[in-house]
C-alpha cells in the first residue's frame, strides 16, 4: 500500500503499514518499494484524484495490478467510525 500524499498531509496519519511516496515522484521511486510487475499495488491520497492518476501511470510502467483507494484516506477513517 501506497500514500501518495504530501509529507504534511501523511504527517496527520497513514494507513498503517502504508509507504510514503508523494504522487510527484511515484513513478520515479516504485522500484524502492517493487519491481515485480505483478504485484499487487493499491495506492491512496486524500479522496482518490490522486492516487488515480498514480496507477494510470504506473499501468502505463507496466505494473499489471495497481488499483486507487476509493475514497482515499477520509474514505477508510470513515470505514474506521
Amino acid at each position: 500500500m501506497i500514500d501518495v500524499r504530501e509529507r504534511e498531509e501523511s504527517a496527520n496519519g497513514i494507513i498503517p503499514n502504508a509507504v510514503t511516496i508523494p504522487r510527484g515522484i511515484v513513478e520515479l521511486t516504485i522500484d524502492q518499494v517493487t519491481s515485480d510487475k505483478n504485484k499487487k499495488i493499491v495506492l491512496y491520497c486524500g479522496g482518490g484524484s490522486r492516487s488515480a492518476l498514480a496507477a494510470w501511470m504506473l499501468k502505463k510502467m507496466g505494473f499489471k495490478n495497481v488499483i486507487s483507494l476509493a475514497g482515499g484516506y477520509r474514505g477508510w477513517m470513515q470505514s474506521q467510525l
